[in-house]
């Protein structure tokens, strides 16, 4: 339960971040689109943030990220769930992920 409600504030708080930034500052890059193909991710956010960098330096950069993205989400226990439901609907909507499963 405890980490649902640090993943909620955690996310709450970027952004927030976010909200004072120019697009060309910021980068919004969802951890399972991230972790499915990271060497793409990385060259988006390189690109948007207009910085330089080799390709070899992103593939070993991105070499350690492996997909597992979503794996606990299955496990949320019931106090969490509610917890999540209760406080952070919209917050979980905004960003694309829903509590039920025919989401």
């Amino acid at each position: 339960m405890y980490a649902a409600l640090q993943w909620l504030e955690c996310v709450r708080g970027v952004d927030s971040l976010f909200e004072g930034l120019p697009p060309k500052r910021a980068c919004r890059v969802r951890y399972e689109d991230f972790v499915a193909d990271a060497e793409a991710g990385l060259n988006a956010i390189v690109s948007t943030l207009n910085l330089d960098a080799a390709p070899e330096s992103i593939s070993a950069a991105v070499a350690p990220v492996y997909e597992r993205a979503g794996s606990d989400r299955g496990i949320l226990d019931a106090a969490a769930r509610s917890l999540l439901k209760d406080r952070g609907t919209s917050t979980l909507q905004r960003h694309g992920y829903f509590l039920d499963a025919e989401q």
